[in-house]
């Protein structure tokens, strides 16, 4: 057996990354917080006379792309996320829907305008793209509200959460 030699050059730093989401490119710029979401694999059981054993299933469920935003004073950053999510889901009248493509100029570009591809761009110690994450159709879930509060003082900086579904993720190595 044969010792493979482990080259090590730098380790991951959680501040060192870019979110970009033409879609939401607002939302995207102001990102403070994104997580690369975790996998689980579904699993089977085969009966025996004994005790039943578990086997690798055939399917795969990726967690939510959570990330967390800065709220500009426009709410432009939310309210881009808003729109869409309420676009796709038309809670007041079935032309909501028909809005949904012309909410952005990505989403008048996409055949599809319920989805948006994202990457989560990994960066090295130098800044440098080394890993790039891609969510394909990707689309939000949920969006945090809002907390105003008086007694907080100007200096804090508001920031919202979201949440988004997609097909997949790939991973993509940058040289």
């Amino acid at each position: 057996m044969s010792e493979q030699n482990i080259c090590i050059t730098d380790l991951l730093q959680s501040s060192k990354f870019l979110l970009v989401f033409p879609r939401i490119k607002a939302t995207a710029f102001f990102c403070q917080a994104a997580n690369v979401p975790g996998i689980t694999a579904t699993n089977t059981l085969q009966n025996t006379p004994f005790s039943d054993l578990p086997i690798p299933g055939d399917k795969i469920n990726y967690a939510a792309l959570d990330i967390e935003f800065l709220i500009d004073d426009e709410l432009q950053s939310w309210t881009l996320v808003h729109d869409w999510l309420r676009g796709y889901t038309f809670p007041t009248e079935f032309k909501e829907y028909s809005g949904l493509k012309h909410l952005t100029k990505y989403s008048e570009s996409v055949p599809y305008p319920q989805y948006a591809d994202a990457e989560l761009i990994v960066l090295s110690a130098q800044n440098n793209p080394r890993i790039k994450f891609k969510f394909l159709e990707c689309f939000p879930i949920s969006l945090s509200g809002i907390q105003l509060d008086i007694r907080a003082g100007a200096e804090k900086i508001l920031t919202a959460t979201a949440s988004f579904r997609y097909k997949r993720y790939d991973i993509e190595r940058v040289n």
